[in-house]
């Protein structure tokens, strides 16, 4: 068959087992081998057809993947494997209460989106998530905690911090309201996903917003942009995903901050979730001339 001619046979560091392989593949190869082989239904060397009914005389030739593609694949393979340490920063400023296209508020849209998400991560997983919005933790501070980053299966109680995570999710709803805090959160997040990193993980920060920033006390986007450059380093690789919802959403400005950090910003109302994006966060270098949704 076809594949005894291109790919090679995986031999062993044990001479014993090593002779016996290249023995099979020399028997698979003479004429004997190929005969049972083409009676077994399988094509033979020379491409030509068994004569199994249905089956083509030749093969159809498809075209090569570009090495690219191929790296793309493998690597999606190798980290939709990995487990995660994954902070969820979600936008509780009182314009979440807007509708979107489809009819659910965007706070709605966003904590369904997130916690779909958590259904699908490894059991492996280490979850916290945060809201914000104008110093909705305490005067000066925009972000709050409700839960902090811990395996989803660690026991909290008579439950796990999964369960309690998708339960505060659930509690975002009725906190809705005040001005848009973003610059601050999207700081706070990063440094400390990236002064928390764990080398064993695939470290992520994702934040989902409606607006743009409205706390006048914020340190502003050109001080943001050069904190987290300085901060992104390949030795501590965390991964800055942002999703904008709605039409007051900057995704220009979104995409500046995720680029500063080497990361990437999505437009929610085109269809990114949650779950869609945790793949591009995932792969780790993404090859020229491959690109992500948008």
């Amino acid at each position: 068959m076809g594949a005894l001619q291109f790919t090679p046979f995986t031999t062993s560091s044990t001479k014993e087992v090593s002779n016996e392989v290249t023995q099979l593949l020399a028997a698979l190869r003479g004429d004997s081998g190929q005969a049972a082989l083409t009676e077994a239904g399988m094509r033979v060397g020379d491409g030509a057809g068994p004569g199994v009914p249905g089956m083509p005389a030749q093969p159809k030739v498809v075209v090569r993947p570009t090495p690219g593609l191929v790296d793309l694949t493998m690597s999606t393979w190798a980290s939709m494997s990995r487990d995660l340490r994954l902070l969820t920063v979600i936008d509780a400023s009182g314009s979440m209460k807007y509708k979107t296209a489809n009819g659910m508020t965007r706070i709605d849209a966003a904590t369904k989106s997130a916690g779909e998400a958590m259904g699908q991560v490894p059991p492996g997983t280490r979850v916290g998530l945060w809201l914000f919005a104008e110093n909705r933790g305490g005067p000066g501070q925009d972000w709050k905690q409700l839960a902090p980053v811990a395996p989803v299966s660690a026991k909290e109680g008579s439950t796990t911090h999964g369960e309690n995570v998708l339960r505060a999710f659930g509690s975002i709803r009725s906190q809705v309201g005040g001005g848009t805090g973003l610059y601050d959160t999207i700081w706070a997040a990063y440094d400390q996903a990236v002064r928390t990193y764990d080398p064993k993980l695939a470290n992520v920060v994702i934040v989902l917003t409606d607006g743009k920033n409205e706390d006048p006390k914020t340190i502003g986007l050109p001080a943001l942009l050069t904190k987290v450059k300085a901060a992104t380093t390949p030795q501590r690789p965390v991964k800055l995903i942002l999703i904008g919802i709605g039409a007051e959403a900057d995704l220009g400005v979104l995409r500046q901050i995720a680029g500063a950090a080497g990361g990437s910003a999505f437009n929610g109302d085109k269809g990114a979730t949650v779950r869609d994006v945790l793949v591009d966060a995932l792969v780790p270098v993404r090859p020229e001339g491959v690109r992500p949704a948008s």
